[in-house]
């Protein structure tokens, strides 16, 4: 959450320069709880999508090292969760294991797998940095339908 509201905060200071302080308070915050996950080597949905967050705040200051270090750092988590590989990488999880999830659990996975993937493509073709990461391969996981975010009775979004 402190991730998100620093990039939130981030982006509108240019509106409103006073958010600035805050966002730098919620950017404290949020490292602060990513290096902790990290020292304990957990890797999860949440964390990842707290690394693109703040990925996407640094990027937003300037800040082309950080933002270097947390591409590489979601790449290699993603990697290691098998969502996908980078270059060189091999998966840390078989993708049979995404099989077995279900519902909230799989969706997210799926969101997470195709957003940081989205990500880092796009990063790659327009960020030209040396030591740039990029996905070798998509997604081995099918990507998020529609009809996954209904939660109405019907089940139908009407036509398009």
């Amino acid at each position: 959450v402190n991730s998100l509201l620093y990039w939130a905060c981030q982006m509108y200071s240019a509106i409103d320069p006073q958010t600035d302080q805050i966002a730098i308070r919620f950017c404290t915050e949020a490292e602060s709880h990513w290096t902790a996950e990290r020292h304990k080597g957990n890797d999860s949905i949440l964390i990842l999508a707290a690394t693109e967050f703040l990925c996407l705040g640094y990027l937003g200051q300037g800040r082309d090292h950080v933002v270097l270090r947390y591409l590489t750092e979601a790449a290699d988590m993603a990697g290691r969760m098998g969502l996908f590989n980078t270059e060189g990488q091999v998966s840390g999880m078989e993708t049979s294991s995404y099989s077995n999830l279900v519902g909230a659990a799989k969706t997210s996975h799926m969101y997470a797998a195709w957003g940081i993937f989205n990500w880092l493509t796009l990063m790659s073709l327009f960020y030209h940095q040396p030591g740039m990461v990029c996905p070798s391969s998509p997604p081995c996981i099918p990507i998020p339908k529609r009809a996954a975010l209904d939660t109405s009775r019907s089940g139908s979004f009407g036509s398009d």
